[in-house]
């Protein structure tokens, strides 16, 4: 017998036992005749039902114990682990399919429930912290889809919940032990998950080779399911996120998806706001419609060069800054921010022009539209209007939905047709976003072409129970509308908005001089008399007389100084604006790291220092901003109220002294070092970038200003202090 034939018998006997060894593999994943076992359990499936049964178990009986917030938390992170150990099994008999995403969109879904569930708006609620516990370590479960060393993905967001775990045993450790047993539980959940995810799925689900198709599992296949499913609470509905991918089969299918399901919604607040908000509302829904005819082009048209491409986008930036031209009618409008964070976030849409990394651009305005953002919940959050704390929520979330499109269909920009047409002979057809037939039937199909969308039209991420309450809201307000309507006509007087009577009300109390409305100060004692008739008694600020000249001393204005007064100090002094016109000075230092700087009796001003001082000293100051770009040994602040200082780079100690209202800004990591020492202070805060489940976000944290102090005995009977803060600061 010939070498070549010897060779093609074992080329023979090779291709057999490979089809002998897939039979197998697809007879060992079949499902069991009912009232029988499946078999022998995959190690990997055995391994994750242990920890369902142990680690997961223990977290939602720790959790049932807790206030309901918390066990909604429980029953959210509980769903995402049962949907991981679902893939799992599926991946123990199936090979991988084509379509990633779409498998691992229930997990993603998951996930994204137990991400937007909504915290206490008071962040002193223990559930607050017990939510962000949750928020903060479930999204490690995206190991699923790593391509490399998945089980860093764990580690990573454990050490980002470690943030909050630590701040639930500092805060709870002696007083409530349910709270610590909570975090214990969650914890050890990730402990036995990091070298289950190492030792069995190094590089994201391990698909078995030569396994069944995703579409002929079902579930239950691998055996009958288990977990602490029973017992378990059920999860409250929440905003639902799913992965526009997902929803459907094609760009443009995913964007009308995204502007159905999320612009929508965000659009009728900006009506419900009303004002220039609302006129900015109406301009975005066309900009919205222009990316997703830009997305129709692309598919039948090859990218345009030169000055073509320029004109393919001028449409889209004139609308753009329709939007942004938008203006109040008065400065200092409650609406004010409400405006600059749309301003902020609607140049997102320049994703569709940018060549590289696109998601960038959105990430980009999005943290512009944060900053206002974060402005509204601070002012809003406890006392204000809730409107626009829901015009902030939906905004965010609108803005995300929009950086994981440009992630998922257009990482490059819009992506092109390099066979297609010159956009110059584009017209587009019927349909939205959809070109003529021939430009249709050019495009690929078939085995070797692309996706069309998905049957059955585009799927909604809303129930119809929700989607029934979104309509009886509408019809609501349509009929309120029009009741409005029928009164105006009726009475001859235009029915002023919520907004427009605030306005009014700001107005009158600005011309009686006191936003206390000129309210007559009505003593302790007198109260009780006035309990019955709660009368309001009106002050006559004409009637009242005027002090006498040699009763009240007048009040001597200093010259200001801004100069030099050594040869190595720069002194501001004697500065005084107004509230509604502040003073703006800049101090340039000369000689870096050489010159101190001092601002002594200032008030009403914003003060920018350029350059590297030596030292900066801020004595006798009222209502300041100070932007202090770094410095060389230490900021002092004393005998001073209402400040804000702005630390921009490197400053070793900041030591406060008698001062009232003070807000320090650490911006740069260099100065996160920096020692504050404080004595005779109040209302100090001091607030620092922390990432957060929406990207950067501020973290405002409160200097204590009283202290508890015990006399302690040490092992020889000597006695001595020991002081520690009355309160904890967030």
């Amino acid at each position: 017998m010939s070498s070549q034939q010897v060779l093609d018998l074992l080329n023979t006997l090779t291709s057999r036992l490979e089809t002998v060894t897939n039979r197998l593999e697809k007879l060992e994943g079949a499902p069991a005749p009912a009232g029988q076992g499946g078999g022998a359990l995959p190690e990997s499936v055995a391994e994750w039902r242990a920890i369902m049964d142990a680690e997961v178990r223990a977290f939602v009986d720790a959790a049932a114990t807790l206030q309901d917030d918390a066990k909604t938390a429980a029953a959210n992170a509980l769903k995402a682990f049962e949907e991981c150990g679902e893939l799992i099994e599926m991946a123990s008999v199936c090979s991988q399919p084509a379509d990633l995403q779409g498998v691992l969109a229930n997990l993603s879904s998951a996930i994204g429930n137990a991400c937007n569930q909504v915290k206490p708006r008071d962040r002193k609620d223990p559930c607050f912290l017990m939510i962000d516990l949750v928020q903060s370590g479930i999204a490690a479960l995206g190991w699923v889809a790593a391509d490399s060393q998945a089980w860093t993905t764990v580690d990573s967001n454990v050490e980002v919940m470690r943030f909050t775990g630590d701040k639930i045993l500092m805060t709870y450790r002696r007083t409530e032990p349910k709270y610590v047993a909570y975090e214990n539980a969650f914890s050890a959940c990730w402990k036995k998950i990091s070298p289950y995810v190492k030792k069995f799925h190094p590089a994201g689900l391990s698909w078995t080779q030569g396994g069944i198709q995703t579409s002929e599992y079902s579930k239950g296949m691998v055996g009958a399911a288990a977990g602490p499913s029973s017992g378990a609470p059920s999860a409250a509905p929440t905003r639902t996120s799913t992965s526009p991918s997902t929803a459907a089969g094609s760009a443009g299918a995913a964007w009308e998806l995204l502007c159905q399901d999320h612009l929508k919604p965000f659009l009728g607040l900006c009506s419900q706001v009303g004002g220039p908000v609302s006129q900015q509302g109406e301009l975005m829904e066309p900009a919205f419609t222009m990316v997703l005819d830009l997305i129709a082009m692309g598919s039948a048209c090859k990218k345009p060069e030169g000055d073509d491409f320029i004109k393919v986008f001028a449409p889209l930036s004139e609308q753009i800054g329709r939007v942004c031209k938008v203006k109040l009618p008065k400065r200092g409008d409650p609406v004010e921010w409400l405006q600059k964070a749309i301003d902020g976030a609607i140049n997102a849409l320049t994703f569709v022009a940018t060549p590289e990394t696109s998601w960038e651009a959105v990430v980009a305005n999005r943290d512009g539209m944060e900053y206002y953002g974060n402005q509204i919940i601070f002012r809003d959050r406890k006392t204000g209007n809730q409107l626009y704390l829901d015009f902030v929520d939906h905004l965010k979330q609108l803005l995300n939905q929009m950086e994981q499109f440009a992630k998922n269909f257009c990482p490059q920009g819009i992506e092109w047709n390099d066979h297609g047409r010159d956009t110059a002979s584009y017209s587009p057809g019927k349909g939205k976003g959809g070109d003529s037939p021939a430009a249709s039937s050019a495009a690929p199909k078939g085995k070797g072409g692309k996706k069309g969308p998905p049957k059955g039209g585009l799927k909604s991420v809303f129930t119809a129970e929700q989607k029934a309450k979104f309509k009886e809201q509408a019809d609501r307000m349509e009929e309120q509308r029009r009741l409005d309507k029928e009164e105006e006509a009726r009475t001859g007087v235009k029915k002023l908005s919520a907004r427009e009577q605030l306005m009014l009300e700001l107005q009158s109390k600005q011309e009686s001089g006191s936003l206390k409305g000129g309210f007559k100060h009505i003593e302790k004692k007198d109260r009780k008399a006035m309990k019955e008739s709660r009368k309001v008694v009106v002050v006559d600020r004409s009637q009242r007389k005027a002090a006498s000249a040699d009763n009240k001393k007048p009040k001597v204005k200093r010259a200001e100084v801004n100069a030099r007064v050594g040869f190595d100090q720069l002194k501001l002094a004697n500065c005084t604006g107004t509230r509604q016109q502040k003073e703006r000075r800049e101090i340039v230092v000369e000689n870096e790291k050489k010159d101190a700087v001092t601002i002594m009796d200032c008030e009403e001003v914003v003060v920018d220092i350029k350059g590297t001082p030596k030292a900066v000293m801020i004595s006798g100051c009222k209502k300041y901003h100070v932007t202090i770009p770094g410095c060389l040994t230490a900021v002092n602040i004393d005998n001073s109220q209402s400040g804000y200082v702005h630390l921009t780079g490197g400053v070793r100690t900041c030591q406060v002294d008698k001062c009232r209202d003070l807000d320090i800004t650490v911006a740069s990591p260099e100065a996160h070092d920096c020692k504050f020492i404080s004595s005779g202070v109040s209302s100090m805060n001091v607030e620092v970038e922390v990432d957060g489940i929406d990207g950067a976000q501020m973290q405002s944290m409160a200097v204590a200003a009283q202290y508890v102090t015990k006399i302690l005995y040490d092992a020889n009977g000597n006695a001595y202090l020991d002081t520690e803060p009355a309160e904890k600061g967030e």
